[in-house]
């Protein structure tokens, strides 16, 4: 029994802290053993890792193509209301002038049909829309009281008649005080 007793079979039932020095090939392969399952566990650990960075990327990609979408439809929305400006724009135009600037930038056109409404809008500002027939400047809006007279002569007519009207009144109110 004594012989028996250091050797790992003589108590199988009992824990024994055996030397493994004698026996150098289950040392090298215990030690080659730790080293295997360090580095099955370093490759788990990159694999969980990648799977992760993996998982991340997909949902970066998702997230881009959500941005994308969002951008598309927003950008179809200014498409929508730059195209509606321009129509808009292009429509207070006569046709031979839309032509020549149909294809320009919004803003520069904005400020072309601005110009050009000022420009065409220039003389009406006289009441009932029609020379002469209200008190615009000092010749019913005509460039002289002949072309008045001519382009409007009723008009032209209560205006003599009222200047003549008030002539004669100031004439009798400065007679009257002498």
């Amino acid at each position: 029994m004594s012989e028996n007793e250091g050797t790992p079979q003589a108590q199988e039932g009992q824990e024994q802290e055996v030397d493994l020095s004698k026996y150098v090939p289950v040392a090298e392969f215990m030690k080659y053993k730790s080293k295997v399952e360090a580095s099955e566990k370093a490759e788990a650990e990159r694999k969980q890792r990648e799977m992760t960075s993996e998982q991340r990327a997909i949902e970066v990609e998702k997230e881009n193509a959500t941005m994308k979408e969002s951008l598309l439809t927003a950008q179809a929305q200014l498409d929508d209301i730059v195209a509606s400006a321009r129509a808009d724009l292009l429509g207070q135009l006569p046709e031979d002038r839309q032509d020549r600037v149909k294809d320009w930038p919004v803003e520069q056109l904005k400020t072309y049909v601005s110009d050009f409404a000022e420009l065409t809008n220039a003389g009406k500002g006289i009441p009932g829309g029609k020379p002469g027939a209200g008190a615009v400047g000092e010749m019913g809006g005509y460039e002289s009281y002949s072309e008045w007279a001519q382009k409007d002569p009723a008009g032209y007519r209560a205006y003599r008649n009222t200047e003549s009207r008030s002539e004669i009144v100031w004439a009798r109110e400065t007679s009257q005080e002498a």
